[in-house]
């Protein structure tokens, strides 16, 4: 859009052109309506000239001849005094008579001689019997009226004489009409009607001027008006999309534009046949520094970490803010070494942000873990390369934080891993895959099944039925376990109401969790809707903890936990290596030990006392020797009970298992000598049969049978 400036400085321009040429137009219309006015005038004189002198002599001279003698006697005789009183009256100049030689015979006013080729043209045109005439202007006269008259218009010879005149030739006939005679000039003053006619322009040009330019103002405010409005709505939809497309506290790309420039890469480097590279960058101790410091200086140190990771890249790479202290970069077209080139970016990134700063004051130094991935050896999409960067960063903390990890799917058991994860559990979601198992746990003072846990499998259609812990990966928080997780906490909840209103069941229903779903603020809304609408009491529902969640992010972790205990929902804690200060700070209502450490204290008693539950290796003997685990398990049982917490421990195997926890205080246990993991209908015909000791009795010695052979 033009400028409101220059419009109107344009627009003045036309203005005083249009102005002029309209002005000109009306001189020139007005100065040949003058001369056509004068020339009629010049012709009626004319034609009243021989009237005036043939009367007063004697003969009618019918040659030019004898038109001389007659006039030369009219002059001696004083007969031309009628004809000045004439042409004063008609304000006429001069008037003079030539013969058809140019010679003049008679002169009335002023004489002027007029030195142009012109003047002899209208002459002849006159001595042919046609009337002829100039306009004779002072040598003052506009210059661009020789653009318009430029045949007609003479100045004088004379510099001191300003008037404007009009200068007509008339034939003059004898009274027959037949031959001309004689040539009459008529020479008129017109300056003050030209005067009148410069002053008409002049007005003229300067109300069009004048007009014009009002007319140009307003359009100009108008347009000025208009670019407000229309820069307005610009600067408007430009923040909006920029607040849509950026992180409002760093103004990096957030995960919008991210994924839009992640995908032009995917389609550059398909079509190249190179490499893009993913960087999931998570800061360590973050979240240390913005509770202790402040938000404030939490803010200026994001904003300064933004600052040095665009210093550390290249041109046509990005660095996109997720949210929290989590970044992204995006690194394209890398050729097959994009290993070592990598290591090189990853190593100036980590040397950038460890660098110490100093932010109001304040000493802060941060370290970084970075999880990589690459297409097209980690995926193919974005949301696969996302997720699998994700998984590595988390390698990265695991593997002691302020390093960085190249993403490696690591099988478990005898599964391959999936090409496309994500898009396999979606799958598997869509077409009901998922099965939950039920292991049930005895209380053992009344030898009754009180709760069950719920153990997550998938009906894989090629490796067959896998439980979670060989397909979900729990260190990322971008997984498709979140979505599996919430599968399962719907489905467990809507079993356990079901087992409720039978009758079947009292004791709650136990649920291990992804970690990483404990990190997500909305954790106890959608439990409290799952709660709601399966109609299940919150305090027949038992989240198990694990040391995993604490560790990696206790300040996300513990409030979310708090805020489910106090929505009515019990939580379980895994003791095996807790630290008091959790204790404290969790509103727990059970401790519970984990399979391996209670099958290494069970080993050593059995070392201990000659009494193996099969011959056991040189490794478990060493770990039997060594006697941490039964110390870790005498120690949290003993904890336990003093903070009037019961427990519960996992994979007893054996009835012989079984008496050495119940010797050591244990509350419940869960294994193989009570059930493995069953599903609905096997489990409600297991609950009838640990209604006695009897019954359990044979449930143990066919579980030790088993376990012998």
């Amino acid at each position: 859009m033009i400028s409101p400036t220059r419009f109107l400085t344009m627009a003045m321009i036309f203005s005083i052109i249009v102005a002029l040429a309209l002005s000109f137009v009306y001189r020139y219309s007005a100065i040949n309506e003058l001369r056509e006015s004068r020339l009629q005038t010049d012709i009626a004189i004319s034609k009243s000239l021989p009237d005036a002198i043939f009367k007063r002599l004697p003969a009618d001279p019918d040659s030019p001849a004898g038109f001389q003698t007659l006039v030369g006697q009219a002059v001696l005789n004083g007969y031309t005094q009628k004809l000045e009183q004439s042409a004063k009256e008609l304000k006429i100049v001069s008037m003079s008579v030539f013969d058809l030689e140019d010679n003049n015979l008679l002169s009335l006013g002023s004489a002027f001689k007029i030195k142009d080729p012109r003047r002899q043209r209208a002459f002849e045109q006159a001595q042919q019997g046609k009337s002829a005439s100039l306009l004779v202007f002072s040598n003052n006269q506009l210059l661009l009226d020789w653009l318009f008259f430029p045949d007609d218009l003479i100045r004088l010879d004379d510099k001191d004489h300003n008037r404007h005149l009009h200068v007509s030739y008339q034939p003059l006939l004898s009274k027959t009409g037949t031959e001309v005679v004689a040539v009459v000039r008529v020479t008129s003053d017109v300056s003050g009607l030209t005067t009148g006619i410069l002053l008409t322009q002049i007005i003229l040009a300067t109300l069009i001027f004048a007009s014009l330019l009002l007319l140009n103002i307003c359009f100009a405010q108008t347009i000025r008006t208009g670019k407000r409005v229309v820069d307005k709505q610009k600067a408007k939809d430009t923040a909006s999309t920029r607040k849509a497309t950026h992180d409002p506290l760093t103004g990096l790309p957030n995960r919008t534009l991210l994924n839009d420039r992640l995908n032009q890469a995917l389609e550059q480097a398909k079509r190249h046949r190179r490499t893009v590279v993913i960087m999931f960058l998570d800061l360590d101790g973050f979240k240390a520094v913005n509770d202790s410091l402040g938000h404030q200086i939490g803010d200026l140190l994001l904003k300064a970490i933004a600052r040095r990771l665009g210093v550390c890249i290249r041109e046509g790479d990005t660095v996109s803010r997720l949210g929290g202290d989590e970044f992204i970069l995006v690194l394209p077209l890398f050729d097959s070494r994009y290993s070592e080139q990598v290591q090189e970016v990853a190593k100036r990134i980590l040397e950038s942000i460890t660098a110490p700063m100093k932010l109001k004051g304040r000493d802060v130094q941060l370290g970084c873990s970075i999880g990589v991935s690459s297409y097209p050896d980690d995926g193919d999409d974005a949301e696969t390369l996302l997720e699998n960067a994700d998984s590595a960063m988390y390698q990265a903390k695991e593997q002691g934080r302020n390093n960085i990890q190249f993403f490696s799917f690591k099988p478990k058991g005898a599964m391959s891993p999936p090409t496309n994860l994500k898009s396999d559990l979606n799958k598997a979601l869509q077409r009901q895959e998922f099965r939950l198992l039920y292991q049930p746990r005895i209380e053992l003072k009344s030898n009754q099944i009180n709760a069950v846990t719920a153990s997550l499998f998938w009906m894989h259609p090629s490796f067959g039925m896998c439980p979670a812990e060989k397909f979900l990966p729990t260190n990322t928080k971008n997984s498709p376990a979140l979505a599996v997780g919430q599968w399962m906490l719907r489905n467990a909840c809507v079993q356990k109401a079901r087992w409720n209103k039978r009758r079947t069941l009292s004791g709650p229903v136990t649920i291990h969790l992804p970690p990483n779903l404990f990190q997500f603020q909305e954790l106890e809304q959608q439990v409290n809707e799952v709660l709601i609408s399966s109609g299940l009491p919150p305090d027949q529902l038992e989240l198990e903890l694990t040391q995993c969640l604490l560790i990696q992010d206790p300040q996300s972790a513990i409030p979310v936990v708090q805020q489910l205990s106090a929505l009515g929902v019990r939580i379980s804690l895994d003791a095996t290596e807790f630290s008091p200060n959790y204790l404290r700070q969790l509103p727990l209502n059970q401790l519970s030990i984990g399979e391996d450490s209670i099958r290494n204290c069970v080993l050593i008693n059995s070392v201990l006392t000659d009494k193996s539950l099969g011959k056991p290796t040189t490794s478990e003997t060493a770990k039997a020797r060594n006697g941490t685990d039964a110390i870790i398990v005498q120690g949290a049982i003993t904890l336990a009970h003093q903070l009037s917490l019961p427990v519960t421990t996992a994979g007893v195997d054996s009835s012989k298992a079984r008496n050495y926890l119940q010797s050591l205080g244990c509350d419940h246990i869960q294994g193989l000598s009570v059930a493995q993991p069953l599903p609905v209908q096997e489990l409600e015909d297991l609950i009838p049969r640990y209604s006695s000791d009897k019954s359990t009795d044979k449930a143990n010695s066919k579980t030790d049978r088993l376990q012998t052979t």
